[in-house]
C-alpha cells in the first residue's frame, strides 16, 4: 500500500476517533442541575406554584427535572410539608423541617405566630421584634439552624441552574448580606425575596442594588 493511502487511513481513523470520544461523556461530566432553594417554605405554597412553572427557566428545562429544597423552621407546617413529598414523588424535593436559613450552623431561637391561623401562621421569625411575634407573646422554640451561604457553596456548583426564594420574616437583612459576604452569590441564578421592611443597616434598595453589582435581579415575591 502507498504511503498517502497509509497516511489518509491513519489521519482519517484519527479523526473518526476523536469525533467518537467527544460524543461520549467522561465520568466527570454531568448535565447542569437545575434548583430551587425555598427559604421560609411554609405550607409549600411556592414550591408549588414553581412546579406549575410560576418561576422562569432556561430553555432545556422543566420544573419537573427540577431538585427543590425547601427550608422550613416552623415545625407547624411541617406535615403539610411531607403531604407535599407524598404528592410530588415524581420531583426529587429534600425538606429540612424545622431549619432556619441563617448565618450560623447549630441550634437557634425561632418565634412563633400563633396568631394567624388564616394565613398559616405567617410571622413567625427568627427576629423577635417582628410586629407577629409580639402580638404572639414571643412564644418560641429552639430549631436547627443553617449556615446557607456555607450550604449553596457546598452543594452545588456555578454550572447549575440556581433559583432562590426568600421569605423568611426580616431575616433576610442578615441572610442576604451572609450570601454576598461568603460568596455564594457566584452559584445563584435568580432570586426572589419578600422583603419586610428594613433593619437600619441595610434596606430593600441598598440589597437589590448590592445583588444588581452580581448579576442577580431579585426579583417580588408574596405569598398574599
Amino acid at each position: 500500500m502507498k504511503p498517502l493511502v497509509v497516511a489518509i487511513i491513519i489521519f482519517g481513523f484519527i479523526i473518526i476517533s476523536a469525533l467518537l470520544r467527544s460524543q461520549i461523556p467522561t465520568p466527570f461530566e454531568r448535565k447542569p442541575r437545575c434548583v430551587f432553594v425555598d427559604l421560609g417554605a411554609n405550607i409549600g405554597d411556592s414550591a408549588e406554584d414553581f412546579l406549575s412553572g410560576k418561576f422562569y427557566l432556561p430553555e432545556g428545562y422543566k420544573p419537573s427535572d427540577c431538585e427543590l429544597f425547601l427550608f422550613e423552621a416552623s415545625p407547624v407546617h411541617t406535615p403539610s410539608l411531607l403531604k407535599l413529598l407524598q404528592k410530588r414523588k415524581d420531583v426529587k424535593i429534600t425538606l429540612f423541617a424545622s431549619t432556619a436559613a441563617t448565618t450560623e450552623n447549630g441550634p437557634i431561637t425561632f418565634y412563633l405566630d400563633t396568631i394567624n391561623p388564616d394565613n398559616h401562621y405567617w410571622g413567625a421569625s427568627l427576629l423577635d421584634n417582628v410586629a407577629d411575634v409580639v402580638k404572639s407573646g414571643k412564644v418560641n422554640i429552639t430549631v436547627q439552624g443553617m449556615n446557607i451561604a456555607h450550604w449553596l457553596l457546598n452543594n452545588f456548583s456555578i454550572d447549575d441552574y440556581v433559583i432562590v426564594k426568600v421569605d423568611i420574616e426580616g431575616a433576610e437583612y442578615f441572610v442576604l448580606p451572609h450570601i454576598l459576604e461568603h460568596h455564594a452569590y457566584l452559584v445563584i441564578d435568580a432570586m426572589k425575596c419578600e422583603f419586610h421592611g428594613s433593619n437600619g443597616i441595610y434596606s430593600k434598595d441598598i440589597l437589590i442594588a448590592e445583588y444588581k453589582k452580581h448579576n442577580i435581579d431579585i426579583g417580588h415575591w408574596s405569598k398574599k
